[in-house]
C-alpha cells in the first residue's frame, strides 16, 4: 500500500532507496584517481609516430563509401550532432539519475552520492583504456586521406598529428555506451522510476549511444570497427 512520509501517503515508487552495493572505498578513490590521471594524460599526449592500424579493415571501406555524406559542412553537423550526444549521454548518470532522480525526487542523498561516485570512476576507467589503446595504435582517421589536398587542407587543425591519428578505437563510441550501461544498472539495481520507466530509460540511454557512435562514422571521423570495439568495451566497462 501507499507509505506515508511526513504525514502524507505517498506511493511505494517515492520511498527512499537503499544502496546495495559496497559502498565507495579508499580503493575506489585511488582506481577512480589514477584512472582519471592517466584518460588526461592520454589526452594530452601525442599518439606514437608508428602506426600501428592504418586504412579499413573488414567491412570499413563499405560502410564509409555507403554512408559518408559528400558534403563537408553536412560531415561537420554529424560531428557536432556527436558531440551533442556525447554530452547528453555523458551527465546523463549524474545530473538525471543521481541527482535529479535518487537525490531530488527519492529523497536519498546517501545514494546519490555513492551512484554518482561510481558512475564518475567507471567512465574514468573506460576513457583510460580508451585512451592509452588510442595512443598506441595511432589509427589514422578516415578524413586523413583528405589532409593537404583542396578539400582539406594540410594547416587545418583537423589534420595535425594529435586529432589526426586517434581513431581507434572511438572515445565517442566507448563513453555513450559506458553511460548507457550505467543508466541501466542504475535503473535496473535501484528501481529508481519503476516499471515501465527504468526499462525506458535504459533503451533510450542505448539509443542516444548507437545515435552518437553512428554520427562519427557519417562525419568521417571514425571507421565502423573503431564504433563497434568503443561500443563493446564500453558496454563492458559500464
Amino acid at each position: 500500500g501507499p507509505a506515508v512520509i511526513a504525514g502524507t501517503p505517498g506511493s511505494p515508487d517515492r520511498l527512499p532507496l537503499s544502496w546495495d552495493w559496497a559502498p565507495f572505498s579508499t580503493a575506489d578513490y585511488v582506481v577512480g584517481g589514477t584512472a582519471a590521471a592517466i584518460t588526461l594524460g592520454a589526452a594530452i599526449i601525442h599518439p606514437l609516430p608508428t602506426h600501428y592500424l592504418q586504412g579499413g579493415v573488414l567491412f570499413d571501406d563499405a560502410v564509409r563509401n555507403a554512408v559518408r555524406p559528400s558534403s563537408i559542412q553536412t560531415r561537420y553537423a554529424f560531428r557536432d550532432a556527436s558531440d551533442v550526444g556525447l554530452s547528453i549521454a555523458a551527465t546523463w548518470p549524474f545530473f538525471v539519475d543521481a541527482l535529479a532522480t535518487a537525490w531530488w525526487y527519492r529523497g536519498s542523498r546517501d545514494t546519490a552520492q555513492e551512484m554518482a561516485l561510481l558512475d564518475l570512476e567507471t567512465l574514468a576507467i573506460s576513457g583510460a583504456v580508451q585512451g592509452v589503446t588510442n595512443v598506441l595504435v595511432s589509427r589514422q582517421r578516415p578524413y586523413g586521406q583528405y589532409c593537404g589536398t583542396p578539400t582539406l587542407p594540410g594547416a587545418a587543425l583537423d589534420c595535425s598529428i594529435t586529432p589526426e591519428y586517434r581513431s581507434f578505437f572511438s572515445g565517442h563510441s566507448a563513453f555513450a555506451f559506458t553511460s548507457a550501461a550505467l543508466i541501466c544498472v542504475n535503473h535496473t539495481k535501484s528501481e529508481l522510476l519503476g516499471s515501465p520507466w527504468d526499462e525506458l530509460s535504459c533503451g533510450t540511454g542505448y539509443v542516444v549511444a548507437a545515435a552518437t557512435a553512428s554520427f562519427r562514422v557519417l562525419a568521417d571521423e571514425h571507421y565502423a570497427s573503431d564504433i563497434i570495439v568503443g561500443a563493446l568495451m564500453g558496454t563492458i566497462v559500464g
